[in-house]
């Protein structure tokens, strides 16, 4: 690991430092080694099946380990990595073909619509749809497209589980509820549909986060996209420049919990060498998410050896409160699971505050959390 960070960062246990060698999609001649060696020190194979599965690395560790010591003495976590990589392959798969059928229907109802995470990411960057576990569809679409999607998605036999608000009414008064929550709401930015006979959920959004994460609209992801082949089908997804400062902005709002967030980034820089980091800055100062980009940026260096432009780098380490962020992340990121999940709430409330950039925004932030505002939707009697 990067040597001017050891004054700072504890000494990884060696099941984190191997689940950290192996979570990329090439390993080079020092991955290799450093597997093989590691492999040589006495490894917990509960606790580093444990963490495969939490960061969704499982079908990162099993190739690797293939690729690097197939002749290792892990044979029993081989045999449950395997099987587990066996069901998150059936379960992305399944994911894909109601992707491309979501798809079809965007079409067929002329809706413009930008899939993004899940197989895009897989697809993408990861170039195998088994080496990147996702759990649902992510959809964004124009705020005004918000309710023809809704009534699209629920003839297709969809139903509403989330915000309660929307779920709990019918057709003739859903729409001024969705009007007050887009314009109104600093915490609604998705609808969560369930299909009851697929078993799947997919988000729909209009906002790639709550406003009190990040205050802007998601307008400017339409204004620079990129197309997307999965089979024979083509559609567009965000550009790989707006796809970076998005994915750091969203691992920074879940403290970066899980290493397969920082794998997107990594892998995402390795597939786009000609990434332009002119645009990825400027777009990062104009949206005021510097902080956490850099954030996301430096971790992904730091653990994945993420390749980063020299200037970039040096722009990165010079960000203020990201290297004290980054010590934050590394102490916690291979806490059980209990424990990452019950963070303190203090800390986990002060992470955020230092992770954004503007006055404003911690402002924001302050006024969701101290006073536990939600809009008041107006009474139905009302409406």
């Amino acid at each position: 690991m990067t040597e001017q960070f050891d004054f700072f960062v504890p000494r990884l246990r060696p099941e984190a430092e191997l689940l950290l060698s192996c979570a990329r999609t090439q390993l080079d001649a020092a991955n290799i080694e450093s597997v093989r060696l590691l492999l040589q020190e006495s490894i917990d194979q509960d606790y580093l099946l444990d963490m495969a599965v939490r960061h969704n690395l499982v079908p990162l560790l099993f190739r690797s380990l293939e690729a690097a010591a197939p002749d290792s003495e892990l044979e029993a976590i081989r045999v449950e990595l395997r099987e587990q990589m066996q069901v998150d392959i059936q379960g992305n798969l399944f994911l894909t073909k109601e992707l491309l059928h979501l798809l079809a229907l965007f079409e067929q109802y002329t809706i413009p619509v930008l899939p993004y995470k899940g197989p895009v990411l897989a697809t993408s960057f990861y170039g195998d749809l088994g080496l990147r576990p996702f759990n649902d569809l992510d959809l964004l679409v124009h705020e005004q497209d918000l309710l023809q999607t809704i009534d699209m998605l629920l003839s297709d036999g969809y139903e509403i589980i989330r915000p309660a608000s929307v779920a709990q009414t019918g057709k003739t008064i859903r729409s001024r509820y969705m009007k007050q929550l887009v314009e109104k709401s600093l915490w609604a930015y998705q609808i969560v549909l369930w299909h009851a006979e697929r078993q799947l959920i997919v988000e729909l959004h209009w906002r790639i986060t709550p406003r009190y994460v990040f205050s802007y609209d998601s307008e400017q992801l339409w204004e620079n996209t990129q197309q997307v082949y999965l089979g024979d089908f083509r559609f567009h997804t965000f550009a790989p420049e707006n796809l970076l400062w998005f994915l750091c902005v969203h691992g920074a709002k879940h403290q970066w919990r899980r290493l397969s967030w920082l794998c997107d980034i990594a892998e995402l820089i390795r597939a786009y060498p000609r990434l332009n980091w002119d645009q990825v800055i400027a777009q990062a100062a104009k949206l005021r998410v510097e902080r956490r980009l850099s954030l996301g940026l430096l971790l992904s260096n730091y653990l994945l050896q993420a390749p980063l432009p020299k200037a970039i780098e040096t722009k990165v380490r010079a960000t203020p409160h990201v290297k004290a962020l980054a010590q934050q992340v590394i102490e916690r990121v291979f806490d059980d699971e209990e424990n990452a999940v019950r963070l303190p709430y203090l800390e986990r409330f002060a992470f955020q505050l230092r992770s954004m950039d503007h006055i404003a925004d911690r402002g924001r932030y302050l006024f969701r959390f101290a006073t536990g505002w939600k809009p008041q939707l107006q009474p139905l009697k009302h409406l």
